[in-house]
C-alpha cells in the first residue's frame, strides 16, 4: 500500500521529534534541579558568613590561587 508506507515514515519522524522533546525536557528538569541546589548552597554560605561561622578550606583556596600566582 503506497499510502501506508508514507504514513509509517511520517509516524517515525514524529516519534523521533517526540523523543528529542523528551530528552530536552529531561535536560531542562536536570538544569532546574542543579540551579535549585546551587541557590540553596549559596543561601547556606551567605547565612554562615552573616553568622560569622564560615570557615573556608584554606588548602583548596591555596590550590586555586597557586596556578595564577606561578604564572605571573
Amino acid at each position: 500500500m503506497p499510502g501506508k508506507d508514507r504514513f509509517d515514515r511520517k509516524n517515525r519522524r514524529a516519534g523521533a521529534r517526540g523523543a528529542v522533546m523528551d530528552v530536552g525536557g529531561l535536560f531542562l528538569g536536570a538544569q532546574q534541579a542543579k540551579d535549585a541546589a546551587r541557590a540553596a548552597r549559596i543561601a547556606e554560605l551567605k547565612a554562615q558568613i552573616k553568622a560569622g561561622t564560615y570557615r573556608p578550606d584554606l588548602e583548596k583556596v591555596a590550590e586555586r590561587l597557586l596556578p595564577d600566582l606561578l604564572s605571573e
